[in-house]
């Protein structure tokens, strides 16, 4: 039987109204979500500045950002055992109290291998952060909204991370004013949280997990998640240095900083719909083929000309942060049945080890070799992807299983995506034996 046009609008009516108040349930951890990472996106900047101000080598950079994505992976394995006694508001408060701390201890106490060590339980903070958010917004939406729901989030990751860039010349770095900027903002963020009449979900403490079975599942999955910690990460810990030892002033730092993390935003969606209609492997090839060519311009447009230097940083952007969406999407594709908590585990893990290594090894390359360092070690390593991609897709098998739904993800926060997936399988699991005993 048809169904009348009217009953088909009311039902998408209905579901529209429903995400909008999926949404609007959400809005105060969004709100707060994006003040924290203003405040966090500010703060990696103005500790870069600061740290080459005050001659701390290339090398001690790249060993705080390592230590910041140490600090992101010992955050996804233990922050949800301090979220679960205590609930997810006190435990966005005490984490977002705790980073608020750290950056005013920052200006306090300024010695390089004590801000590595503060950045290490910096990391962890703020992987406590994303996880309380991630599992609040799972847990508020709906399989049907779902996607939607995380797109708000991701929309709001990138934005904020852009906008935070733009702060940075309101003060200067050797002066404590931005450093309480970024305490300030840090600090805010918990009022929304804290006044919010929502009813935050019921926090469960997660497994151990192993990522030993990606291997198994898919090595093309494995090696881009490692190279797009290897190309993003120092980006973040060493791209403002790469900015200043290239010439740029404070703010033309921070343009360059923003636009490349705004460029982040543009092709989440379209790199979505073309890795559903032409497969994950093509657009993986493609993707890092457009980031190398977009490191080089990068080179070139720094010694030739501002507009291409600037219009290459964006490309760089949009191309090189979809990586981590991508490698999560091809990896899930052929994941067996009830597998999400070790696929979610193992991406986080090998995304991890790049993002550790990839800021050590730019640092000390460009100590010997120059600024530039950072964009070919980029073009290096998006190259070798793209052969990589390529020779998988045209000497194995073509998949043949219908792929899943392309979700972007935020690969600054990716530490958070553990947690979610874990309640998630464990939310089937508890489904699948309820409908069990109900056939019994």
């Amino acid at each position: 039987m048809q169904v009348p046009e009217h009953t088909q609008a009311v039902k998408q009516l209905s579901g529209v109204e429903a995400m909008l108040d999926t949404i609007r349930s959400v809005a105060s951890l969004l709100v707060s979500y994006g003040l924290l990472l203003v405040a966090s996106s500010m703060f990696s900047t103005l500790l870069s500045v600061r740290s080459r101000a005050e001659d701390f080598s290339t090398e001690i950079i790249g060993l705080m950002t390592a230590g910041y994505f140490l600090g992101l992976m010992l955050g996804a394995r233990y922050s949800p055992a301090v979220i679960a006694p205590i609930g997810h508001i006190r435990a966005f408060a005490a984490f977002a109290s705790f980073v608020s701390v750290m950056a005013l201890l920052h200006v306090l106490w300024v010695d390089p291998y004590g801000w590595i060590a503060m950045r290490i339980l910096g990391g962890f903070a703020m992987a406590g952060l994303f996880t309380v958010t991630e599992s609040w917004l799972n847990a508020s939406a709906t399989n049907a909204n779902r996607g939607r729901v995380l797109s708000f989030y991701m929309i709001t990751n990138y934005a904020a991370a852009g906008l935070g860039q733009l702060l940075i010349p309101f003060g200067d770095p050797l002066e404590f004013h931005l450093f309480s900027i970024a305490s300030i903002v840090f600090s805010v963020a918990l009022l929304p949280v804290l006044l919010t009449r929502s009813i935050a979900p019921t926090p469960e403490v997660t497994d151990r997990s192993s990522f030993k079975e990606l291997l198994s599942i898919s090595p093309l999955g494995l090696f881009a998640t490692f190279c797009g910690g290897l190309m993003t990460a120092p980006f973040h810990g060493v791209g403002p240095v790469y900015a200043q030892e290239i010439g740029l002033d404070l703010a033309a730092t921070s343009r360059f900083m923003a636009i490349t993390i705004f460029g982040g935003l543009l092709f989440q969606f379209p790199v979505g719909w073309l890795s559903d209609r032409y497969g994950r492997r093509v657009v993986i090839g493609v993707m890092s083929l457009l980031a190398a060519a977009a490191s080089a311009l990068i080179v070139y447009g720094s010694e030739h000309s501002q507009f291409l230097f600037y219009a290459a940083s964006a490309m760089w952007g949009s191309t090189a942060f979809t990586l981590y969406s991508l490698s999560a999407a091809h990896t899930n594709d052929q994941a067996p049945p009830g597998s999400a908590m070790q696929v979610a585990a193992a991406l986080i893990v090998t995304y991890g080890i790049g993002a550790i290594a990839g800021p050590i090894v730019v640092a000390n390359l460009m100590t010997f070799s120059g600024p530039n360092s950072l964009f070919w070690f980029a073009t290096g390593s998006a190259l070798l992807l793209s052969m990589v991609a390529f020779w998988r897709r045209f000497t194995m098998p073509a998949l043949t299983f219908k792929r899943r739904r392309y979700i972007p993800t935020a690969t600054a926060a990716s530490p958070q995506r553990l947690y979610s997936s874990l309640r998630e399988q464990r939310e089937r699991d508890r489904k699948k034996v309820k409908d069990n005993l109900t056939g019994l």
